[in-house]
């Protein structure tokens, strides 16, 4: 799932885009932000951490990209990364 924001008026500046990604990220619900652009698609991992947004931009899709109409489907693909030096939450393996 993402959040997606209509930035075709006005494009998020880099307090927005801070803001947003951290409150949203508090939701848990999600990994990614979505901005809507002219002619552009740009996606941003969520997180509480204070990175500068070229360093949060998972992807920029341009209108002309053969790749644009399966950006979705693949993020729902793309395992979210953990924080340098957490590992994920994953349940033992029972056979019982």
């Amino acid at each position: 799932m993402a959040y997606v924001v209509d930035g075709r008026k006005q494009e998020p500046d880099e307090t927005g885009l801070q803001h947003w990604r951290r409150t949203l990220a508090l939701r848990g619900d999600s990994s990614f932000l979505a901005v809507i652009l002219p002619g552009r698609l740009d996606i941003y991992e969520l997180g509480l951490d204070n990175k500068s947004s070229d360093k949060f931009r998972k992807e920029q899709i341009e209108e002309s990209d053969q790749r644009a109409s399966l950006t979705f489907p693949r993020l729902h693909l793309t395992p979210s990364t953990p924080p340098q030096g957490k590992q994920p939450f994953t349940k033992p393996y029972s056979n019982r």
